[in-house]
């Protein structure tokens, strides 16, 4: 019986050394690393209407198994804006063994922020309704489109908007979008007597909000369209009229065109009776494109 012993010593040798000959080569042959994700270049000039072929432009993923995953490489997140325009990308790749590979890419976006307009005036009769304020400003955005839901409006610093009082209050309207940029300015909000506004002169203007770019020359009065004072109208566009108007007007505030910034010029009009009549207009010098 001591033969058949050896035998099986033998044959559980012959199978043990096969099992640990196959196990070795399972595991020499296990893949356990995920794709190598390169890229030509870590920085991306974008434009704001880009999807995720022009953010994986010049991205690759090779797997030593499955060779060339490039087709799987994936956007796996953008973030919001991190400084300069600029946004990181996160980008991932997959192989047949569900591994993943990550990496990160900087995008920087031809993006000039978001853009504010104004319909009228912000002047209202006492009792207006807070809420309708802000009903005459309108936000678009390159990332989001209209954004004008999102508009907020606050006070500045001590003084609260009181619409049941005649008076101007500064008040701050501010706007963000999904990449985490935020724009903003402060403006004048008066709030009128309807009787008063009856006998008061009147000045109405071609816009109400203007946007400049750094370095253009600002002109005010061009912007002013007729006055009404003493029960006689002006045009502006009508040349003996105009040289009344710019004797009549009075321009407060500066705008800076050197420094991009939002600015408000206030347009002031008086009577012979000294009744008199304040509109503002608001400005956004922008940044000078290189």
């Amino acid at each position: 019986m001591k033969w058949i012993h050896r035998v099986s010593v033998v044959y559980f040798c012959i199978a043990l050394a096969v099992l640990t000959v196959c196990a070795y080569l399972y595991f020499y042959s296990l893949d356990t690393e995920g794709p190598v994700i390169k890229m030509d270049s870590e920085l991306i000039q974008l434009d704001v209407s880009a999807g995720d072929e022009e953010i994986l432009a010049g991205v690759t993923a090779y797997d030593s198994k499955d060779g060339d995953v490039s087709n799987t490489l994936m956007v796996e997140y953008i973030s919001n804006f991190i400084g300069d325009n600029q946004r990181e990308v996160g980008i991932v790749a997959f192989d047949s063994d569900g591994h993943v590979s990550k990496a990160k890419r900087i995008a920087q976006y031809d993006y000039k922020g978001i853009e504010f307009s104004l319909s009228e005036p912000l002047r209202f009769p006492v009792g207006t309704n807070a809420k309708k304020i802000k009903q005459l400003l309108s936000a678009q955005d390159a990332f989001d489109g209209v954004v004008t839901r999102w508009i907020m409006m606050n006070n500045v610093g001590d003084i609260a908007l009181d619409v049941s009082v005649a008076g101007e209050y500064p008040v701050e309207f501010s706007v963000s979008n999904s990449a985490g940029d935020v724009e903003k300015f402060t403006a004048t909000v008066e709030m009128y007597n309807p009787a008063q506004e009856a006998v008061n002169p009147k000045i109405t203007l071609k816009k109400h909000m203007v946007y400049i770019e750094q370095g253009e020359k600002f002109e005010p009065m061009k912007y002013i369209d007729t006055i009404v004072v003493d029960r006689e109208l002006y045009h502006m566009d009508i040349e003996e009229e105009a040289a009344v108007i710019q004797q009549l007007i009075r321009v407060d505030g500066e705008v800076d065109i050197s420094r991009p910034g939002w600015y408000e010029i206030g347009y002031r009009l008086e009577d012979s009776v000294n009744n008199e009549k304040n509109v503002h207009i608001i400005i956004c010098v922008t940044e000078k494109e290189d």
